[in-house]
């Protein structure tokens, strides 16, 4: 009788065993299913993305269609009482957090180029020595244009390219672009697209104030950015980021880390210490732009002692944030480099 028990517990004790491993078996399973990387809850946050997303393309496109609507500057004021100029040919963008002045009002063209307002009167429209430059600030030069005076004098303010200037054709053909790609690419403000770079100052300058002619605007001119607009944005931007002039971890640098999603739509990580060209908008923004630090040295209309050498702006892929930051100018000889690309303003007439 005895061994009769003894034989029911030991089955009883393994029958208890082997439930509690089918039972962990079926936990591990369910948190798989719950937690793992195609699991329930990623699933989720996928979709809930993906929704997100599509839904500021929808509002995106309502903006483009707009844009062809508006033929005639318009006078635009924020939630908060601010006001800017709306140029001809362009619509507010009527994505969340991209229709206030302070946060970085966002317009948009017909063709999906975007641009920021800066608000500034012409009295505090100029050049500042942030203390970070290759050489002496005094050795570089710059004389205000009439196109940019008159514009912010009659309307307080400008715009500035969301993001760096883009190759419309690189980018269609997946490919980035090298010293034999073609200098008269049309130029496009957009995000995801190849950094428009292997270009000269003179070829950034011509290639920006043709902009106006491609895009038959008809209420704006294109410039390159002068060393006013850089200091103006960059003063704006220190409002919210107080130290941005001298470093700038938002952008692109070999010390930075993101994620983001290359030219051929596949999801890559840039893991600190790596220097890597990236497609425009593939950082964190502030006030609605990207990339004023980091990814390429951006060309401007300043020049670099009596030699009148070339000057660019805010560090590249292969610069360090706090040395190489947003508010720092660099010069070199005028050569044709991956890491030199520019950045297009918009001065309303």
């Amino acid at each position: 009788m005895q061994k009769q028990k003894n034989k029911e517990t030991g089955i009883t004790l393994i029958a208890l065993v082997v439930s509690i491993i089918v039972l962990i078996i079926l936990a591990g399973v369910s948190i798989a299913m719950l937690v793992g990387e195609n699991g329930i809850i990623m699933q989720a946050q996928r979709a809930k993305e993906e929704t997100e997303q599509a839904q500021v393309e929808e509002q995106k496109q309502l903006a483009m269609l707009e844009a062809t609507m508006n033929t005639e500057n318009q006078p635009y004021t924020d939630k908060n009482g601010d006001t800017a100029t709306i140029p001809a040919g362009f619509a507010v963008s009527q994505v969340d957090g991209e229709n206030a002045i302070n946060d970085g009002l966002v317009i948009i063209d017909k063709d999906g180029n975007e641009f920021v307002w800066i608000p500034v009167n012409i009295d505090n429209y100029v050049r500042i020595d942030f203390g970070v430059q290759a050489g002496l600030y005094s050795t570089y030069h710059e004389s205000l244009s009439d196109i940019e005076s008159d514009s912010i004098q009659e309307y307080s303010g400008f715009y500035i390219g969301r993001y760096e200037a883009g190759d419309y054709e690189s980018s269609q053909n997946e490919t980035y672009r090298d010293e034999n790609s073609n200098d008269n690419n049309t130029i496009s403000i957009r995000s995801g697209l190849v950094p428009y770079n292997y270009i000269s100052k003179e070829q950034a300058e011509t290639l920006s104030n043709n902009m106006k002619e491609t895009q038959r605007y008809s209420s704006v001119n294109t410039r390159l950015c002068s060393g006013y607009a850089y200091d103006t944005v960059i003063t704006f931007i220190s409002k919210v980021e107080k130290n941005y002039a001298l470093s700038s971890p938002q952008g692109n640098y070999k010390d930075t880390s993101f994620k983001y999603i290359d030219i051929d739509g596949e999801e890559k990580v840039k893991v600190n210490g790596d220097g890597a060209l990236v497609p425009t908008g593939s950082t964190e923004s502030i006030c609605n732009i990207y990339d004023l630090g980091g990814n390429v040295w951006e060309l401007s209309s300043e020049t670099y002692s009596d030699l009148n050498q070339p000057v660019s702006r805010g560090g590249g892929y292969g610069s360090l944030f706090n040395t190489y930051s947003a508010g720092f100018r660099n010069t070199s000889i005028d050569t044709v480099e991956e890491f030199y690309g520019f950045r297009v303003c918009l001065f309303i007439i």
